[in-house]
């Protein structure tokens, strides 16, 4: 593993990102990506547009997007965590936010954040002032979704997919767009509510089962962590899942078994699990809780197994 310099063109220049971001030397930094990334929303108020001011350089698998935005709010365009809330000479301040799958959305040239590292966030929350710094040449968002490089956020241009937005499903966004945005926080998003708000960890030989139950599951994306400690010569571990509940109240995460290929479950040894309505940032697990949630609600649901 070592710290190195990522590539970013912002318009028609390119320059170089010193950044913290750890990386595999020997994985390819200029690698294609394809494919689509949806479930995402504009980046600014719902019943607002605003113009597309520049979509890069396609030829070049360019998808970033800038969005004529003068100091005004920046909204997730995903739920997810805070992985960076920096700033540097030519992407000014710019915040970076891990989805928990595969992917993590970046945001440029900020005036302002309204969100720090390791903080959760929900689609349509606030997390910024648009602005001016860094290179940019205009008051604008420069937006993208790049693919996490060895399971990390990075500022890779040349790992940047393709963003369909809800308010623009049969395609990408293009220049001199201006759609009116549908993006807004839902206040139930992160808590789960009554009434039958339960969860239930079993566990086999082979794998632990996870069955998450509340009244307000429905079409909504249920996340989950898993963890166990140190055991019979095997590191600690901690594994993520998640799943999309439609139509019913409950979710059912089974065969939650060792994604390392480790082995069966162990004999006497706990398996602690959390479930969110948005993604768990690292170490939740680890904590170690049996219950956390009571009857005036919660955000995570909590369970412990042991065969």
């Amino acid at each position: 593993m070592i710290t190195k310099r990522t590539i970013l063109t912002l318009g028609s220049a390119s320059i170089t990102l010193l950044g913290s971001f750890s990386i595999c030397s020997n994985l390819p930094t200029t690698a294609a990506v394809n494919g689509q990334y949806r479930g995402i929303k504009l980046p600014y108020r719902a019943g607002q547009s605003r113009e597309v001011t520049g979509t890069h350089n396609r030829a070049q698998g360019r998808r970033a997007i800038d969005f004529g935005m003068y100091k005004e709010d920046v909204l997730a365009i995903k739920g997810g965590v805070v992985r960076s809330a920096t700033q540097d000479q030519y992407g000014g301040k710019y915040l970076l936010i891990d989805h928990g799958d595969n992917y993590c959305s970046i945001y440029l040239h900020l005036e302002s954040f309204n969100v720090s590292f390791g903080q959760t966030v929900q689609q349509g929350q606030v997390i910024a002032k648009s602005g001016n710094t860094g290179l940019g040449r205009a008051y604008h968002l420069h937006l993208a979704v790049i693919q996490k490089l060895n399971g990390n956020c990075t500022a890779n241009s040349s790992r940047e997919i393709a963003m369909i937005f809800d308010e623009k499903p049969g395609g990408e966004i293009i220049l001199k767009d201006k759609i009116v945005s549908q993006n807004r926080t839902t206040s139930n998003d992160t808590t789960f509510k009554n009434p039958g708000v339960s969860s239930l960890a079993t566990i086999t030989q082979q794998s632990v089962n996870l069955r998450v139950c509340a009244s307000n599951l429905q079409g909504k994306t249920v996340y989950v962590r898993m963890y166990r400690d140190a055991v019979n010569g095997f590191r600690a571990k901690e594994w993520r899942n998640q799943s999309k509940v439609a139509p019913d109240t409950c979710v059912d995460f089974t065969n939650l078994d060792d994604l390392d290929n480790v082995g069966p479950t162990f004999s006497g040894v706990w398996y602690y699990t959390v479930a969110s309505l948005t993604p768990i940032p690292d170490g939740e697990a680890a904590k170690k809780r049996t219950q956390c949630w009571s009857a005036t609600g919660g955000k995570y649901l909590c369970d412990a197994v042991r065969r």
